[in-house]
């Protein structure tokens, strides 16, 4: 089974927060590929984080590729850039089950907490929102088994 994992585009981070997004972009990839999932992004695989530019058709139409041919969205802090939320209602319109990973200072009761929460009427969306590394950790696997044990 393959997961599309939303990211926020790295090369907007500064230095030291970019390094740190990037370790936990691998974590939560890492977690992914204990339970045997392949994982793609686009902004790590196609455009191997930044240092490859395409036009945007194509980056589209890649992009819906694999949103298609995915078995699971997880998005990792998608508030932190309006692709990843335009990626996001993509996989909601093609019905793909969505986990969304949330830091704890983001605001649920903002107008992009009220329409992650939206997504709920339109296909399966799990939102966590964790407090730390081994918080993301746990709530990520756990939602996963659920995931896995709700497709047999």
């Amino acid at each position: 089974m393959k997961v599309y994992i939303i990211v926020p585009l790295a090369h907007r981070f500064d230095e030291s927060t970019r390094e740190e997004f990037i370790k936990l972009v691998n974590l939560v990839d890492s977690i992914l590929k204990e339970f045997k999932f392949s994982t793609y992004i686009t902004y790590r695989d196609f455009l191997q984080w930044g240092r490859i530019t395409y036009n945007p058709n194509t980056v589209f139409e890649k992009l819906e590729l694999e949103l298609k041919t995915s078995d699971l969205v997880v998005a990792l802090n998608p508030n932190e850039g309006i692709g990843s939320n335009i990626t996001l209602g993509i996989a909601a319109t093609l019905k793909k089950f969505i986990i969304i990973l949330l830091n704890k200072e983001f605001d649920i009761s903002s107008l992009p907490g009220k329409m992650y929460q939206g997504f709920n009427k339109i296909t399966k969306c799990e939102i966590l929102v964790y407090s730390d590394v081994d918080d993301l950790k746990k709530k990520l696997r756990k939602t996963i088994r659920e995931f896995l044990k709700s497709r047999k």
